[in-house]
């Protein structure tokens, strides 16, 4: 069965906190070009706008979380399709348990990085318990109904430390995701049977050609550009057994395996920004939350520098360079 593929980030914009990248693959039953998640599964999930309670909603993160606000529409999307790949598990019921899900395993900043070091919480935080089950199983039964499914659900995470070096690396920001992109998608093509995909990305920024990154990333195979502008880029390539296509289009998360992936990056960005927070905020009360953006991260950093100075803590490990 062909592929429906989808990746997107959260926490490109901010100075504080990780870069997180997601993607979603699902099993569709007919050519990738022919299918319509949203209109496949219209009975069930829907974009924004709806407020039935057993309809789940999956799209653009922006659409459906305001910074510091309630978590129940990102719990409710991400918990219940990772339900229904877990085993045996239902789904991730902590904090540390959700990161070792989307990103395969603990990242080294959690057991380096006070903030994070001995935290951890009950999953979900906004969203009840039973909802998300119920969600699940609804999934299940729908999925089986339309023979498409949600097979894979993967998140890379680079915290401050990480993206500083990749940023030093090849003096560019944007680069640093593309490649980061490119190679989550060419893990997760490697781990999914030979068959035709489409994969759609969010584009980067106002970016328009990727073929260097794309072949740089796929060099056993030529990749031909089928089209490059500010809407989208669309390039192909093929091998004996299928044929890929990737296209970074604007507006990305209205393809369905992009929102999800939108909402992944989303979700883990506010859980890594809610253990920041909490430490800081207990170690200077008056200290008032941040989301990371620059203006209000350069606030942040004024207050917890020297502290962090006294504990050992250099600034490349928690400070992002651009």
């Amino acid at each position: 069965m062909p592929y429906l593929i989808g990746t997107d980030e959260a926490g490109y914009g901010p100075r504080l906190g990780p870069l997180l990248i997601s993607i979603s693959a699902w099993h569709v039953n007919r050519s990738p070009a022919e299918v319509d998640l949203y209109e496949e599964f219209s009975d069930q999930i829907r974009p924004a706008g709806t407020r039935e309670k057993n309809i789940l909603v999956i799209d653009d993160s922006k659409k459906l979380y305001q910074s510091r606000g309630s978590l129940r529409s990102l719990e409710r999307a991400v918990l219940s399709c990772l339900g229904c790949l877990a085993t045996p598990a239902p789904w991730p019921t902590t904090w540390k348990g959700l990161w070792r899900t989307l990103t395969g395993n603990l990242p080294d900043a959690m057991d380096t990085l006070p903030w994070y070091t001995g935290y951890d919480e009950q999953l979900p935080i906004d969203a009840a318990a039973d909802e998300i089950e119920e969600l699940k199983k609804q999934l299940q039964c729908l999925w089986q109904d339309k023979a498409c499914k949600l097979v894979h659900f993967s998140t890379v995470a680079l915290f401050p430390a990480e993206l500083n070096s990749a940023i030093l690396a090849l003096d560019s920001k944007g680069e640093a995701l593309t490649r980061a992109t490119t190679q989550l998608i060419a893990t997760t093509l490697d781990a999914l049977p030979d068959d035709d995909a489409l994969i759609v990305c969010d584009k980067h920024g106002g970016r328009n050609r990727y073929l260097p990154a794309l072949q740089r990333q796929f060099p056993e195979t030529l990749v031909h550009v089928l089209e490059e502008g500010r809407p989208q880029s669309r390039y192909r390539f093929d091998s004996k057994k299928k044929s890929t296509e990737i296209c970074f289009r604007q507006g990305g998360e209205s393809f369905l395996p992009t929102a999800l992936a939108s909402l992944g990056s989303k979700y883990l960005r506010e859980l890594a920004m809610r253990a920041w927070n909490r430490y800081w905020i207990k170690q200077i009360p008056d200290l008032k939350p941040t989301a990371g953006y620059p203006v209000d991260a350069a606030r942040f950093r004024q207050s917890v520098e020297p502290r962090c100075e006294k504990a050992g803590l250099p600034l490349h490990l928690w400070w992002r360079m651009r």
